[in-house]
Formats: C-alpha cells, sequence, structure tokens
C-alpha cells in the first residue's frame, strides 16, 4: 500500500499533535496534517487531499462530525478515536459512515492498524459488536424493531463505576484514569443509564457479591 496522507481532526491540541508526532515517525505515513474541527476539515478538504480522516473529538459533535465528514468526503474512511465503548455509540458512528474506531486504551499501533484497516475496506471490532450489527442490518431490512440489548458495563465503565463508589468526582477520576474530564462525565451517565439511577450518589460501596449497592430511599419515623 502507498504511504497514507492522514489528517488528524481534534479539538485537544494536546492530544492532536501528540498523536500526529508519533504516527509521522510511522514510514507507512507519508504525512500527518492537523486542523481543529470537523469544519475546519470539510474547508481544508479539496487543499490537503486525505487519504483517511482521524476523528479525535469531545463531547456530542462526534455523531454530526462523521456524518458531515463521510458526505462530503465520500470514499476518504473516517475513524474515530476514543469513542465512549457502548454498543449504542459505536453503532451509532458506524451509521453515521465511520469506517473504524480506537478506544481510549488504544496503543499507537492501534491507531495505526485502524487506519490502514479502514483504506482496505475492513472493520476491526469485537465479536459481540460484529453480532450487533448484523442484528442491526437484519433489523433494517426485515422492518422487525431490534430488540434493545442488555445494558451491560464496558471494562472501562467498570473502572469508573469503582472510582464511583469511592465517591471520586468526575476530575478525580479523570486524573487517575487519565483521560479527560469531559470522557469521565460521559462514563458517568452511561452508568447511570445502565444501571438505571439518577444520581451518582445511588451508588454506594459494593456488597461482598461485587454487585454496586443501591442506597435505600430513607424512611422516618415517628419523633
Amino acid at each position: 500500500m502507498k504511504p497514507v496522507h492522514l489528517l488528524v481532526v481534534g479539538d485537544i491540541r494536546l492530544h492532536r499533535d501528540g498523536i500526529a508526532c508519533i504516527l509521522r515517525h510511522d514510514q507507512r505515513f507519508a504525512e500527518v496534517s492537523c486542523v481543529t474541527s470537523g469544519e475546519d476539515a470539510l474547508r481544508t478538504a479539496a487543499a490537503l487531499m486525505p487519504d483517511a480522516i482521524l476523528l479525535d473529538i469531545e463531547g456530542e459533535d462526534v455523531i454530526g462530525s462523521i456524518r458531515q465528514l463521510a458526505a462530503a468526503m465520500p470514499g476518504v474512511p473516517v475513524i474515530t478515536l476514543a469513542i465512549p465503548e457502548s454498543d449504542d455509540h459505536v453503532l451509532a458512528c458506524a451509521e453515521a459512515g465511520a469506517a473504524g474506531y480506537v478506544t481510549r486504551d488504544g496503543s499507537p499501533d492501534d491507531l495505526a492498524e485502524a487506519v490502514h484497516d479502514a483504506l482496505r475496506g475492513e472493520f476491526r471490532c469485537p465479536p459481540r459488536l460484529a453480532h450487533l450489527l448484523f442484528r442491526r442490518v437484519f433489523a433494517l431490512r426485515s422492518g422487525f424493531p431490534l430488540p434493545a440489548p442488555p445494558s451491560r458495563l464496558s471494562e472501562r465503565e467498570e473502572e469508573v463505576l469503582q472510582l464511583l463508589q469511592q465517591r471520586m468526582s468526575n476530575k478525580q477520576i479523570a486524573r487517575s484514569l487519565g483521560i479527560a474530564v469531559a470522557t469521565a462525565k460521559n462514563h458517568v451517565h452511561h452508568i447511570l443509564t445502565k444501571l438505571k439511577l439518577e444520581r451518582r450518589g445511588d451508588i454506594a460501596r459494593p456488597r461482598p457479591g461485587g454487585l454496586p449497592q443501591m442506597h435505600e430511599p430513607r424512611v422516618h419515623g415517628p419523633a
């Protein structure tokens, strides 16, 4: 495969420049360019002519950015970096047009391999996600509704849950796991949703069996 021109789109300069610096030492990449947002990528696409796009954006703009980039540059694979490892979010990224993804725990080699897998038309993912993708295709073709998969926590969410049980704040969780505060906040939101809880204070230290303990509502007796 010919050397690749990669465009890194990231809203955090330290992350964006760090990724570019690492991948520029990989001989498989002829050039690694950087922009700060999906809008910048769209404005400069004609001049940069990338072979692939690596998207590293926090918050709720990920799906919209994927959809815009995939529509504006058909044939240029978009690989998302560090998206939440929930099945629903990964499926939403795939449906928006993402050609691959790398988790927060991924290595520089994982980044490079994800890009080249996408350029070969391959989507590397865990077997569980592949199963969900096939079920989603069947549901779309058949018209039958897709049953909701059982909610279960990802490995990262399990780590965050343990820190929540220690009464850590989002900033403390982010510092402990080496992730962005916004990412920690997203993990907390997904955990509460999956456990059907309204507040983080509803999570207490685990019982001996290992399951999170839920606070029972207080009942005030007669004075």
